[in-house]
């Protein structure tokens, strides 16, 4: 019928749709949050932060060298399975994952980093070259009254950043 064929198109229409929308905010090798739309939530909430005084923690996990994928799936899930709904992960480049903790002040923030690193460190992964991988972690908190920004607050836990 009519009716059915119209509503097959829609429905191919919605299965692209979400295909796209998926592809623009997930990365593709690890199913977490992309980089941009990471940067997108992070300036959302310290923006909120700053505002209404709220604590907002962010830390990163990162790794010299390159994993394979099943070992960046492995990184994932472990740093997924300590996170709330409220929580936002993403790989933020080859070898680095950020996760932005809502309503987290310090000392929630610095027990999410111990937690997921010892996690990440009973792995014992290799890099694509068989060299043991080393973690290095970060943490950072709002509101900061010396932030001028969200740019500011992410530079406090990029590796290779003045602390």
């Amino acid at each position: 019928t009519l009716a059915a064929a119209l509503s097959g198109g829609l429905d191919e229409e919605r299965t692209d749709a979400r295909q796209r929308f998926l592809a623009a905010v997930c990365d593709p090798e690890t199913g977490l949050y992309s980089a941009d739309f990471w940067r997108h939530r992070l300036d959302e909430e310290f923006k909120r932060s700053n505002r209404f005084r709220f604590p907002l923690g962010i830390c990163s996990f990162s790794f010299d060298g390159e994993a394979d994928g099943g070992s960046l799936l492995d990184i994932a899930s472990i740093v997924l399975t300590d996170t709330r709904d409220v929580d936002v992960v993403a790989r933020f480049g080859l070898n680095l994952f950020v996760a932005l903790l809502p309503h987290t002040g310090p000392e929630g923030a610095r027990l999410f980093v111990e937690r997921v690193d010892a996690r990440l460190k009973e792995l014992d992964l290799k890099d694509l070259v068989g060299d043991s991988v080393e973690w290095a972690t970060s943490v950072a908190v709002c509101p900061d009254a010396t932030l001028e920004g969200a740019d500011a607050f992410l530079d406090r836990i990029l590796p290779g950043q003045p602390a």
